[in-house]
């Protein structure tokens, strides 16, 4: 019963921290969380946006230009690849990012090639 009860308290906790995560990504970092996401994300890029999703249910992702990549954190990227990034989420996303813009992206690699998620909200 214990086993089951410490993993029910685990689980409650990394719940807890998830929906925190959430609630941080719709804010602008300060300069020492600015470094702090810069270390805990797998890769970090400048981009310009080249397409946002058309149809508002879809989750949403955008295409991404690779101008620049962090050397520590490149995830293998080379300047001028196309990425996609998503995760935002799909239900009226605090984290919208305009067409044509360029952002600083923090993310995290998925299963697919040169497709990622985001893991903190695009810096302008």
């Amino acid at each position: 019963a214990r086993a089951c009860i410490s993993t029910m308290r685990l689980g409650a906790t990394h719940f807890a921290m998830l929906v925190v995560g959430v609630s941080f990504a719709c804010y602008s970092p300060s300069l020492n969380s600015l470094q702090d996401q810069t270390y805990r994300s797998a890769v970090v890029i400048e981009g310009k946006v080249q397409s946002v999703p058309n149809n508002a249910t879809e989750p949403y992702s955008v295409n991404v230009k690779v101008l620049d990549v962090w050397p520590v954190n490149s995830g293998g990227l080379e300047k001028d690849q196309l990425i996609t990034i998503g995760d935002f989420g799909s239900e009226a996303p605090c984290i919208k990012v305009e067409k044509n813009q360029k952002y600083i992206f923090f993310m995290d690699p998925t299963d697919e090639p040169l497709v990622f998620k985001t893991s903190f909200a695009p810096l302008d």
